[in-house]
């Protein structure tokens, strides 16, 4: 089987396991023991009033045509309209999701920038003080809740030392002074782009906190799949061989060694992305961040149906693309890999 076989194959699983979680978030949704429409209108909405509503998004029906209704909806591109702000969902998470991918891409490059080295470092200098310290960030990160981590950096940075803003996405008056130009819905690289350096720098300090926060677990586990895999390497033959050639070290422990444990570490790297985007969810609501998380969480609050399924939907076909692709990627790292018969 080739690469293209391959990945035909799993794209087929792709629309099963979409189906399936289809399935599961629709019933868990609809097994909640509360009413969309009367949480919406309150105790003192008129028995019409809740009917015509109900009738409106169709939550009237019996829950097998809701679910045929909502299927068909969603092969049109149409996820439904959400009762709390009464706009179709595909508008809310389009308005929502840029400033959470914004928010993930940035969380994980501080896991990259700082993890892989740590790791590194950790390995190269096992037993030492710097192996002590990286071993123990590891073990704290992924112990750590981030709601926790979040207030204490805002207690930190914002109440005690007043370094970053406390929460949001950019100040109201340098958005007002200097609005940003939206042309990706990414605000930091649109100020790049548009030259708005006043906005770039808002909106980089707003970003420092909930990005670390986010990225502290995939920081951890990072550093300890990489630790791991570079000890491995650095017993291997032609490792040690290499260091008696003289070769620098920075060839030695970046070119020879890193490069043959990335299969680990880019499984784990995938993980963490996977991870920030589930836990943007209680990042976004600590620091008041206008994502994805943030509305599903109020989405939620309201019983709203639509957007709690569109919401878990996105992340399931985001988590198998992500999967998808970090296959692909072996087998243009390590030239050994190969997806043929053997591998079923």
């Amino acid at each position: 089987m080739n690469v293209l076989g391959y990945i035909r194959r799993r794209m087929m699983l792709f629309v099963l396991v979409l189906f399936g979680l289809s399935i599961i978030t629709f019933t868990m949704v609809h097994l909640m023991p509360v009413d969309p429409v009367i949480m919406w209108g309150g105790e003192k909405a008129s028995p019409e009033l809740i009917a015509r509503v109900r009738a409106e998004y169709g939550l009237d029906k019996p829950l097998d045509i809701q679910y045929i209704s909502y299927i068909k909806n969603i092969f049109k591109g149409n996820l439904g309209v959400s009762i709390t702000t009464h706009h179709p969902v595909a508008e809310d998470i389009a308005m929502f999701f840029p400033a959470t991918l914004e928010l993930v891409l940035v969380a994980w490059l501080i896991i990259l920038l700082i993890g892989l080295p740590l790791g590194i470092l950790s390995a190269v200098k096992a037993g030492g003080k710097l192996d002590n310290i990286g071993r123990t960030f590891a073990l704290g990160g992924i112990s750590t809740p981030l709601f926790w981590l979040g207030m204490l950096l805002q207690i930190l940075l914002f109440k005690q030392l007043n370094l970053l803003p406390l929460q949001g996405r950019i100040s109201d008056m340098v958005a007002l002074l200097n609005p940003i130009k939206h042309i990706t819905g990414l605000d930091l690289l649109d100020c790049i782009i548009s030259g708005n350096w006043i906005a770039f720098r808002s909106a980089l300090e707003h970003i420092i906190m909930p990005a670390i926060t986010l990225s502290v677990t995939g920081m951890a586990m990072v550093t300890r799949m990489t630790r791991s895999c570079m000890l491995e390497i650095l017993n291997k033959d032609y490792m040690i061989m290499a260091k008696t050639y003289g070769l620098p070290k920075w060839k030695i422990y970046f070119k020879y060694g890193l490069k043959n444990a990335l299969v680990p570490i880019i499984t784990i790297a995938s993980m963490a992305i996977c991870g920030n985007l589930m836990g943007s969810i209680l990042v976004e609501s600590v620091f008041d961040w206008p994502g994805i998380g943030l509305y599903a969480t109020r989405t939620i609050l309201q019983a709203d149906f639509a957007p709690i399924m569109a919401v878990v939907l996105i992340m399931g076909v985001i988590y198998v693309s992500i999967n998808l692709l970090v296959d692909i990627l072996y087998s243009v790292i390590d030239k050994r890999i190969a997806y043929g018969e053997e591998q079923r």
